[in-house]
């Protein structure tokens, strides 16, 4: 189901932002531009989806508890449900290449990718964003707020790290929002 709704999100992004905003008067470039924020972000959009099945747990069934009566500290079993995260979201970013290369096909060149950068970024963010699900899991405890992560955490955090437009496209226009954006 994840990787089927990531490919129905991708394909409509794609289809509309690489192809038809064009004629709006878009750059030829934005439709690749926005397959890059997507890359970006799966992982971003699994920390809802992951903190809402681990916290649905905690409320219901209580599968957790059974890994804490192990012979293993709590650390091990966070750090345990933070590298399955992890995988997760990096198999997700994987199986999106060729997917974007087949609705890019124009202009999707894998070999302008430096391939080791994108990959260490790849492994780094979403080694951050399953700690960060840990973390947002452990913030809201109950899922009768599971809302707050969203428009906390998540909703900023896309919408302000650039998925729409570049640092670079918006420094000349408002220099402090830049800089707030290039906290984020």
């Amino acid at each position: 189901d994840q990787i089927v709704n990531l490919y129905i999100w991708s394909c409509i992004t794609l289809m509309i932002m690489g192809y038809i905003m064009q004629n709006f008067g878009l750059s030829q470039g934005y439709g690749l531009f926005q397959f890059a924020s997507i890359v970006a972000v799966v992982g971003l959009f699994e920390v809802y989806n992951s903190a809402t099945k681990t916290i649905m747990d905690i409320d219901g069934d209580r599968n957790i508890s059974y890994y804490l009566t192990l012979p293993a500290s709590p650390a091990l079993v966070l750090l345990a449900m933070a590298c399955s995260y992890a995988l997760i979201s990096m198999m997700l970013t994987i199986v999106l290449l060729p997917f974007g290369k087949l609705i890019l096909y124009n202009s999707f060149n894998g070999v302008t990718i430096s391939w080791i950068r994108f990959i260490i970024m790849m492994i780094l963010s979403n080694v951050f964003f399953a700690i960060f699900t840990v973390a947002m899991t452990a913030h809201v405890g109950t899922i009768s707020k599971m809302r707050n992560i969203w428009m906390r955490f998540i909703w900023p955090l896309w919408f302000l790290g650039c998925y729409q437009f570049s640092w670079k496209a918006v420094y000349p226009l408002c220099a402090p929002f830049a800089y707030l954006v290039l906290c984020n």
